[in-house]
């Protein structure tokens, strides 16, 4: 039996550090706006403080942003069925996107890759 609870001893902190199986996790962040256009002058520094890099890509680019190949992908599962009874919106987002395997994800991500000499270079997509 496992306790949820406890005390813990006199002077000491209530800390519990707790193995994980979880793997590296990488994450995408979709930068959408009311007004169609993000400043990110004031977050760059932020960005690559944390050792990750900002792409500024067209208004529309499906093919060049790989979260909107994410979302179609997720959008497809929870449309599939009906909610059951006993499920929320919420939680079916939250397994169906557990069901994407990361091979997809990153799939996603080099398509992407191999799209920008060609959007860079003004040939059709």
């Amino acid at each position: 039996m496992h306790r949820s609870r406890a005390w813990s001893q006199r002077g000491t902190q209530a800390i519990v550090e707790s193995l994980s199986t979880r793997a590296v996790s990488r994450t995408i962040i979709g930068a959408i706006s009311a007004f169609g256009i993000v400043i990110v002058i004031s977050v760059d520094p932020v960005i690559i403080e944390g050792g990750n890099i900002s792409i500024y890509l067209p208004p529309y680019s499906p093919e060049l942003n790989s979260i909107e190949q994410f979302w179609k992908v997720l959008k497809d599962g929870v449309s599939r069925n009906n909610l059951k009874d006993v499920e929320t919106l919420t939680s079916r987002v939250i397994e169906e996107s557990e069901d994407v395997p990361v091979e997809q994800l990153q799939h996603f991500i080099q398509y992407s890759i191999n799209c920008f000499p060609k959007y860079l270079n003004k040939e059709p997509l």
